[in-house]
């Protein structure tokens, strides 16, 4: 038997305890068992339940109060020493994001697993800048790597157009359109 002289942790449910009184002057008490359960975590919750965001997007992650939320963007299982949950989850690019509760005296939670796709939106919009009588306009796109082919005559633009590079200023009345 070892002697209690200190508070002591169990990790595991299920561990059973037992315990007697020992006194010289004393009969030795009756032994006492006790079973002990720790609680399990609540699995954590993602805001955002859509398969598909836009870049910029936030996911807010909520879990028991007691417990910290650890996650991953890769795909990987989180454990104790991932990223700890602070602010909203920014989507910046096709993840999957995993989250666990976690806390000192309860059982992790179960793993909290989504994945989500970026929008992908190839078609060009313009912005446009007023300067005088003339307007300047940029062709953009929600793709990083998109080319965006154009025309100014209000032609339907191909392959073959124009390939937007810089800023266009128009002086007059144009129809522009972009692919």
């Amino acid at each position: 038997a070892i002697l209690y002289d200190a508070p002591f942790i169990v990790g595991v449910s299920g561990t059973v305890i037992k315990a007697y009184a020992k006194s010289e002057k004393y009969i030795d008490s009756e032994i006492a068992e006790y079973t002990v359960e720790i609680g399990q975590l609540a699995t954590p919750v993602f805001d955002k339940t859509e398969d598909t965001l836009y870049v910029g997007d936030l996911i807010t992650i909520t879990g028991d109060e007691i417990a910290d939320i650890r996650y991953t963007i890769d795909g990987t299982d989180p454990d104790e020493t991932s990223t700890l949950y602070k602010e909203p989850v920014v989507i910046t690019d096709d993840m999957v994001l995993k989250a666990i509760a976690v806390s000192e005296g309860w059982q992790t939670s179960e793993i909290k697993e989504k994945a989500y796709a970026v929008y992908v939106n190839e078609t060009p919009y313009i912005v446009k800048t007023k300067d005088g009588n003339r307007m300047k306009i940029e062709l953009k796109s929600f793709s990083t790597d998109a080319k965006i082919h154009y025309t100014l005559d209000g032609t339907t633009p191909t392959k073959a157009s124009s390939v937007y590079s810089e800023e266009i200023v128009l002086t007059k009345d144009t129809t522009v359109k972009a692919i």
